[in-house]
Formats: C-alpha cells, structure tokens, sequence
C-alpha cells in the first residue's frame, strides 16, 4: 500500500503512523525517567560492558546475541547512564508500532494502520514496561513487526521476489538471535507460506524454513546449552490464570491510556472514507476512439461517476498506440494510487504481456482489477465475396482477403489464428486498431472484419441491416466441461467450431485448435478488466468496488448493458480478482506452439523469459 510514498494518501499515513511510534519512544524514555537499573537491567548493563571475547562466553547464560550486539555500539556512542540503556529498546519499540502500522494499513487500508498502530502504543505492561526497559523484548517486538511488514508485502506483491525472501529470512534469524522464543514466530510465518493460496507463499515458506534451519545448525549448541542450565530451574509454565491476568492486564491503566485517549481524536481524520468530491477520474483507454474499448469505457464512465463517493466526473482519456501497449505502458509509469486514474485494458493488453512482447514495461499482475467484462466477438465478410452464412465459407477459400489488425501479439492473434485453421486466404495488415480496421472494411479496403461484442452491436449491426456486412461465426464461450457453445448475446450464430463443422463436415482439432481455444478464454473471458494503479490504498479499491457493485445491480444499467455490451456477467472486486487470474495464466504448452507460430508466420521476436 506504500509502494509509492510520494501520493497524498501513502504519505500522510506513512507520517500520522510514524507521529504515533515518535510518540510512543518519547512515552517509554518518560515512563521510567529517574528510576534506577531493575530486576535483570544491571546484568545486561554490566555484560554489555565486557570484552567481545567474555561477552561471547555469556551467552549461554543469556541467550540474545543480536541485542549485545546493538547495545554495546549504542553504549559506546551514548554512554552506560540508566537513560542510554533504556533508550535502545524505546527506539526498538517505537520502530515495531512503526512496522505494525504499516503493515496494518497495506493489509487492510489507512484505518486499520492507524488502529494497529495506538493499539500496540496504548500496551502498558506487555509493550511500554519493555520499551522502557534495558532489556531484549522491545527489540524483538521490532524484529517481529519487521519480518510481519515484509511478509504482508511480498502478499500484496503478488510476485515471487527471492531477493526479499532473502531479506525476510534474515530478519527472522535476527529474531531468533535476538531472543530464543523468535523461534515460533518463524515456525508460525513458515506454516503461513505453506498454507496461504498466494503466488508468493514459496516465498514466505521458504525464507522461514532456511532461517530456522540457520539458526539450529549455526546456534544449536548455544541453545542447547542454555536450556542445560540450572539457573532456568526456577522458570514455571504459566498456569491458566497467569494467562488470564496476563490478558487483562495487556493495556494496563496507566500510560498508555494516556496516549491512547490523546490519539483518538486525531484517528479519524486519518481513517476517512475516500471522498472524490469536486474531482475529475481520468478514465484511461489505449485504443482509439470508437472501438469496442472505447464504447465500454464511455457507457461505464457516467454511471461509474454517479455512484463513486462526492459523484466525480470520469472522463474518458484515449491514448492509442503499439496495439494499447503505449498507453498502459504510460499508464503504469506515471499514474498515482489516489483513486484519480482507472485503466480500461482489453485481449489486446492481456496477450502481449502473456507472449513476452518486448515493448510491454507493465506487470498486469501487480495492478489492481475492480471490475471485468467478459465480451466475445463476430467475424463478418463483405457480401460481394457471395458467402451468405457460415455454410458458405467453402466459397471463401482461395479468395484473398485482407484483414486490419493491431499487431499479430495482440487479441487479433484470434481470428487471425481462426482464420487459418479455417483454411482462409487472410493477410493481415498490422497497426489498425479496432476501430480504424472497421473503418477500412467500411471503404472497402479489407473484405474481412471482427470486432468485440460492444463495437459489433454499435457499429457492425447498422451495417447489416444496410446489407454491407454478412455475419459468419462468433467466438463462442466455454461451458463448464470445456465446451464451446454459442454466444448468449448472439444465440443465432454458430460458434466458431460449429461453423467450421458446418463448412467441412468434422469438427475442428489438432495444436492449433488447441492453442485457439487457450487464447479465446484468455483474451475473452476477462476481456475488458478495470484495474487501478498498484498500491491503491484499500479505502480507494473499496469505494470502486461498492460503486461498480452498485452501477451493475442499476436498473438502468441492466435496461442498457444488454443492448451497449451484450449479454455477459459483469465481474466485481474479488469476482474480477479471479477472473483476470485466470486469464493471464496461459497454458504453457498453447503459449510455446503460438509464439512459435508467430515467429514463423510473422517473424515476431520475443523477450526469452
């Protein structure tokens, strides 16, 4: 959520969460401010003064290596008093409010931040006590919030990165030197990557279980001889009302309801709703005006405008260019998470990312999708080739046709895909977007045309009931056996297996049938996905996706949609989650058979990834 600290929102959370751990330090320095070395506080303060040497042959005794080897430099700079000492861990606690509350707030938005984070200030005898003490445990509540923030970034990243993993597991194995218990810590954050149904949870497992693996084969022995000591005899295990008492007393009744109370106030002026009143939402679409993405993105704006908080106005930004690569590109370069930018993608985004084209600079992964529309598509010819339905594609063959298409990586590697195994005489011509390519059909300088579902029903219609286009097949949907069967919104024409059975007598089959149907559920089933920028703080995805929820269920949505977009399922928040999950996860072997088709038939070059 704080990937980009420089937006509005990531910043004066990041500050309002760091005003709190400042706070908390300057609480714990003041709780035991005057009051002499306690309890265990002047062993730590004479063992920190021994050479490195003896110090080392302590350790066993009090088995926390990593604090000895903050304090001793600490104490160098700052000297022995009682206020030096101390200072290390209320710095260390300050620092795990920090870490918590950013973990907090990347995991479930600004207001549980700011909550996460006065909670663990407001602790009285489990958190400022220690903060206020020359011993271990505040640092090992920053190590711990530590490896926590790191952990709920690698989730939120969506992407394996074995360099944090790395990072990550050196931070539970300074947990564990910092005290013995960490140990459970690291077990539990193995088992979560273990268990958790993310992308990264190797990640997570294996940085946790390398850590732990570390630390027993490096400080076993120490561990083991610090177990053998008899000075641990007099250690209990907490009985059930130790427990209990230790439950109720974690607030405490001093201090930290001092701080508590004092914060409170201030929380919900960092915790509001997103707000979008007086505010203009550019509505970013890399098409051309008049194609089928374009259509979507201007029957949604209006709606999208009336049920987003403070009734924006969204406006539709067109940046065409390289097939709907230039404008994402620039999208995810320059747009900010604060709700202001949305991207309208299509097949035509999707597939070049998933065939490594070497101009994509944009990881779709990491952006965030509020909304999918599934679409589907029809292949229409020009009436003088004599082809009335899809029975007479027999007479198509041997005609040369040409085809507008954006680029042969783009969603047009679908029909141009179709049309070979149909056996047709297609040649494509590349840097025609959808639009522009019908225009060229219209001036009769391409025979042959498809476009999506919307720009079809807009466009195409009005052109066949002109008797200048002849509708031959649509792409088809996939049931829930792996199926094709017909479009709802066009239940009068055969789907694209059904014409050619009806054209050859056999039903279609082979690699390249194979690989055609791969590439109809991903560039179609999550055709036109909504995203915002990554790092959209939750309170801004959340507004999106209460008011997508809101404009699909309108009646003057549903009255419209059918006649603008066709008869498809509109996808919110987790239900688009998935669905633009399951698109861009392409069969690997129908992905090689394509790009090899591609390098062959068009001489593509591709990134080697």
């Amino acid at each position: 959520m704080f990937r980009d600290s420089s937006t509005p929102v990531a910043r004066t959370a990041a500050a309002g969460i760091g005003a709190i751990a400042a706070l908390t330090t300057g609480l714990a320095i003041w709780y035991r401010w005057g009051h002499g070395l306690t309890v265990d506080e002047p062993f730590m303060a004479n063992t920190v003064r021994l050479p490195w040497r003896e110090l080392w042959a302590m350790l066993p005794v009090d088995n926390v290596p990593f604090a000895y080897l903050l304090l001793k430099p600490w104490t160098a700079l700052f000297g022995e008093s009682e206020l030096a000492l101390r200072s290390l861990s209320s710095v260390a606690y300050g620092a795990a409010v920090w870490f918590t509350g950013l973990a907090a707030a990347r995991a479930g938005g600004t207001a549980a931040g700011f909550v996460a984070a006065v909670l663990l200030a407001a602790s009285d005898r489990i958190g400022l006590e220690h903060a206020a003490t020359a011993r271990p445990y505040a640092l090992l509540a920053c190590v711990a919030a530590c490896a926590a923030w790191q952990s709920v970034r690698l989730l939120s990243a969506e992407t394996r990165s074995w360099r944090s993993a790395v990072l990550l597991g050196a931070t539970h194995l300074a947990g564990m030197l910092t005290h013995p218990t960490y140990v459970v810590m690291a077990a539990a954050s193995g088992l979560s990557g273990i268990v958790i149904e993310r992308g990264v949870r190797p990640v997570i497992a294996a940085a946790s279980i390398a850590a732990l693996v570390v630390y027993a084969v490096a400080w076993g022995p120490v561990v083991y001889a610090t177990i053998n000591l008899q000075t641990t005899s007099w250690m209990q295990p907490p009985s059930a009302a130790d427990v209990q008492r230790a439950y109720m007393l974690l607030w405490g009744v001093g201090p930290g309801f001092m701080l508590a109370g004092a914060l409170a106030a201030a929380l919900p002026v960092g915790a509001q709703a997103a707000d979008f009143s007086g505010k203009t939402i550019d509505f970013v679409i890399p098409f051309p005006v008049a194609g089928g993405s374009d259509v979507w993105a201007r029957f949604f704006a209006p709606f999208l405008g009336e049920e987003l908080p403070g009734k924006p106005t969204v406006v539709v930004k067109n940046v065409p260019g390289g097939g709907s690569i230039t404008g994402t590109n620039q999208f995810v370069q320059r747009a900010k998470p604060d709700g202001l930018s949305i991207l309208g993608t299509s097949g035509s985004t999707q597939l070049p990312y998933l065939l490594d084209d070497a101009r994509v600079r944009y990881e779709l992964k990491e952006l965030v999708p509020v909304l999918v529309s599934p679409t589907g598509g029809v292949v229409y010819v020009n009436p003088e080739l004599g082809a009335k339905s899809a029975r007479d594609i027999g007479k198509l063959r041997g005609r040369k046709m040409k085809y507008g298409s954006q680029g042969p990586t783009s969603l047009d590697l679908v029909p141009v895909l179709a049309f070979e195994i149909m056996g047709l005489d297609v040649d494509p011509v590349f840097g025609l977007a959808r639009g522009p390519a019908r225009l060229a059909y219209e001036r009769g300088e391409s025979l042959i045309d498809y476009q999506t579902s919307s720009a079809y029903l807009r466009n195409v219609v009005p052109l066949i009931k002109a008797g200048k286009a002849v509708p031959l097949f649509s792409w088809g949907v996939l049931n829930d056996k792996g199926e094709f069967t017909r479009d709802p919104t066009f239940p009068d024409l055969p789907h694209f297996a059904e014409a050619y059975e009806m054209a050859y007598g056999k039903k279609p089959s082979g690699t390249a049938y194979e690989a055609y149907k791969a590439f109809v559920v991903a560039g179609f089933a999550a055709q036109k996905p909504m995203f915002l920028p990554k790092g959209t703080p939750k309170d801004i995805v959340d507004a999106y996706v209460q008011a997508l929820d809101k404009v699909v269920k309108t009646p003057a949505f549903k009255e419209k949609a059918g006649d603008e977009l066709g008869e498809y399922q509109q996808a919110v928040g987790p239900a688009a989650q998935q669905a633009v999950k399951v698109a861009l996860n392409i069969d690997p072997k129908a992905k090689a058979w394509v790009k090899d088709w591609l390098s062959r038939r068009f001489n593509v070059k591709f990134d080697s990834k």
